[in-house]
């Protein structure tokens, strides 16, 4: 899983953006009381959109600006996949 994520979407932003991607293996649980000390330690999650809806009722997630993600305009991502904090697969 990790080898394709990298090959689809690390390595293709990081050619993008310039910013090398590190993955790490943390719990959502772990993330929400980084996030509640004000220490996150991530910047983006790969989770279910159930968890990510968890987060954003604890006002743990920053909502994300879909209209700057090139490749999610034209991927064909449904409108429900696409809530304010987090982009469906």
């Amino acid at each position: 899983y990790n080898d394709a994520l990298t090959k689809a979407i690390y390595e293709p932003f990081a050619k993008e953006t310039g910013i090398t991607v590190t993955t790490v293996n943390y719990q959502s649980a772990q993330v929400i009381a980084q996030v509640r000390q004000g220490r996150p330690q991530v910047d983006l999650m790969d989770n279910s959109l159930l968890i990510f809806q968890k987060m954003a009722r604890l006002e743990c997630l920053e909502p994300v600006d879909h209209d700057r993600l090139k490749s999610v305009k034209g991927a064909g991502i449904a409108e429900h996949n696409l809530p304010e904090y987090a982009v469906g697969k």
